[in-house]
């Protein structure tokens, strides 16, 4: 059972300066505003709307999101990589919005500080500052992590850094890249499944590569009974869809479990009998001839 009290093993817990400037000061400053994006007269008695007030309702849900989600991070730490490296995800996030935010009011909070009230201009930056921090311990603590570039097949695109010293020079190699970037927690697994769906029929591989991708360099392949999990799991999709075709992957832990990696609307028929491919030219007929 995950002790949700504590924090994991290794990570250091947040600091003062971070419960501060990550949670109460901005907790304060959003709730009192006192002129970006409330009217004016609330508090200073000079009349005209906030400065951002039209933008109130999603400036509200962005900040406001950003304080909840350090808040439940920090009350209830995960304890699992997958986990972790999904928290780390949502304070980067956080601190995005919090810098982007900053640099918004930079040029008022330079005027504002003739009259003082231009200080809490600092206060994104601190907070960005705050969440990056606990981003940066929980990501640690989360690797390894699989990183993918855009949405390529065959095990392109993807790489897993396994310490903080590949991880920062992946993050340096990415800064170059114009596709989008995902992070995805690594599961330890015993083998990689993949369960073609054709109709009501079901086949399914498991597959085993020379190294983390099972499916690249594929070492060892065989056709196996599918496991009634995997085959309902495989049904639901097929249904949610309304897929003739689908090939959903899976990874099988050491503890019995499955985790489903993706799914893929033109899957691939290495490995899988003819039969399998007899049955797709037969839907295809059939979608010709309707």
């Amino acid at each position: 059972m995950l002790k949700w009290s504590s924090w994991p093993e290794g990570v250091r817990q947040p600091t003062t300066f971070e419960i501060v400037w990550g949670f109460a000061i901005p907790l304060f400053a959003l709730i009192f505003d006192p002129l970006i994006f409330r009217d004016q007269t609330t508090f200073a008695g000079s009349g005209g709307p906030g400065l951002f007030e039209e933008y109130r309702v999603g400036g509200y849900l962005a900040l406001g999101g950003s304080i909840l989600a350090f808040a439940i991070i920090v009350l209830r730490p995960p304890h699992r990589p997958g986990l972790l490296t999904l928290a780390s995800g949502l304070l980067w996030g956080a601190a995005a919005v919090s810098l982007g935010f900053g640099l918004v009011l930079a040029p008022f909070s330079l005027i504002g500080l003739m009259f003082v009230i231009g200080i809490l201009g600092v206060i994104p930056f601190l907070a960005a500052v705050a969440y990056a921090r606990v981003a940066v311990r929980l990501l640690r603590h989360g690797l390894p992590a699989v990183v993918k570039v855009g949405n390529y097949h065959g095990g392109y695109g993807k790489i897993r850094p396994t310490d903080d010293q590949m991880w920062a020079e992946v993050s340096d190699l990415l800064f170059v890249s114009e596709d989008y970037v995902t992070v995805e927690p690594y599961v330890e697994y015993v083998r990689d499944i993949r369960c073609l769906a054709v109709g009501a029929e079901q086949w399914a591989m498991a597959r085993r590569g020379a190294s983390w991708r099972a499916n690249v360099r594929t070492v060892e392949y065989e056709l196996i009974a599918v496991p009634p999990i995997v085959a309902a799991h495989t049904r639901r999709a097929m249904e949610h869809f309304g897929a003739d075709v689908l090939g959903i992957d899976f990874l099988e832990t050491a503890a019995g479990e499955y985790v489903v990696l993706e799914s893929n609307d033109i899957p691939g028929l290495s490995g899988f009998p003819n039969a399998a491919r007899t049955a797709i030219a037969g839907r295809l007929r059939a979608k010709m001839q309707a």
